[in-house]
């Protein structure tokens, strides 16, 4: 096996176990995207037979398509195949147990600590806890670093800069003869601003917890650390792309490898450690809104009567958009169209 097989591999279980263990990165009421008042439910046969079966169904699938498909050398074969298999295993599974637990839901005693009034949100606790919206000021840093860097050192630079990165480093590099060290830039500038306006926007959606904060223990602190993560996630990807005006030639591939590693590591970990202190540690109390309605399939949020537009997570780690929100769909839409112009940067 080579070396691209080794790294394809890796790849793969790493993104096979984070899908293969969602159900688990929740709420203690939730069971597949759907809310109960009381995490008692958790230890009920039915809903731990359907953890145990997401899990082995996953796991199996991801054997199978690992066995099909990662033992062509070519990247593409995973990336443009293997990955949305696995992806689609993971959703229609998922969906399916979400039906299912709706339905064993309703078989259920009335709860009355499960409601569908509208519960107030204590927005002062919220403000409370969010960082100021200066610290997206610092991200802007490392690229007008880069700008000043690369116009008085222009002569010093590499022949070739990065482009692209993979988890050994870079593996797409551009002539600075042909305009590179501009075209660099730019896409930097625009992965960063990418981040300051996804950040911002999570900062300011009001109704990320909808009703009584306490049928979200921890949550504010969650939503702080998501967002210094993404500031911070937003500054290293910066390091990444400026370390060609920033380091000498020969030192560049080293430094990059290990940047990229960090990264990586950064991205997947901290996010665990976030959900360990601030959501598996709470029990939820007192009055929780059944909005499972709003949730398709129990992942996707879907509101036109909420204002928000970054929604916590039902089910895994992080955010999701509301997609009854225009803005959402532009969001996605301008996200599209930068990757098309950053990959016709890179050619």
């Amino acid at each position: 096996m080579n070396r691209i097989q080794v790294i394809n591999e890796l790849s793969w279980w790493l993104l096979l176990l984070l899908l293969a263990v969602e159900p688990w990165l929740t709420n203690k009421n939730v069971i597949f995207g759907v809310a109960f008042s009381q995490g008692e439910f958790w230890q009920k046969p039915f809903p731990r037979r359907l953890r145990r079966w997401y899990l082995l169904v996953l796991l199996g699938g991801g054997l199978l398509f690992n066995l099909l498909l990662l033992n062509s050398s070519q990247k593409t074969t995973w990336l443009l195949l293997g990955m949305p298999l696995l992806l689609g295993l993971s959703l229609l599974t998922f969906g399916i147990f979400h039906h299912k637990i709706l339905n064993w839901q309703l078989q259920q005693k009335t709860d009355l600590q499960l409601t569908k009034q509208c519960l107030s949100v204590d927005t002062q606790q919220l403000s409370e806890n969010e960082l100021s919206a200066w610290w997206l000021v610092t991200l802007l840093i490392l690229p007008f670093t880069a700008v000043i860097s690369a116009s008085f050192n222009y002569a010093d630079l590499p022949a070739k800069l990065p482009v692209h990165f993979s988890f050994t480093g870079p593996d797409a590099w551009i002539n600075k003869s042909q305009g590179g060290v501009w075209k660099v830039l730019v896409m930097q500038f625009g992965i960063t601003l990418i981040f300051i306006l996804l950040t911002w926007l999570m900062r300011r959606s009001p109704a990320a917890v909808r009703g009584n904060s306490q049928a979200v223990p921890g949550f504010y602190r969650f939503r702080r650390s998501i967002y210094f993560l993404l500031i911070f996630a937003g500054l290293l990807s910066q390091v990444t792309l400026s370390t060609p005006f920033l380091t000498q030639q020969n030192q560049l591939v080293f430094w990059l490898n290990r940047l990229n590693l960090i990264f990586v590591l950064i991205l997947v970990i901290m996010p665990l450690l976030f959900y360990w202190f601030f959501t598996l540690r709470h029990e939820p109390h007192g009055p929780i809104l059944n909005d499972n309605s709003k949730w398709l399939l129990g992942l996707i949020y879907y509101d036109p009567h909420d204002p928000s537009i970054f929604v916590q997570k039902r089910s895994g780690l992080g955010f999701t958009l509301n997609m009854a929100r225009p803005a959402s769909w532009v969001i996605l839409g301008g996200i599209f169209v930068f990757a098309i112009i950053a990959a016709w940067l890179q050619n």
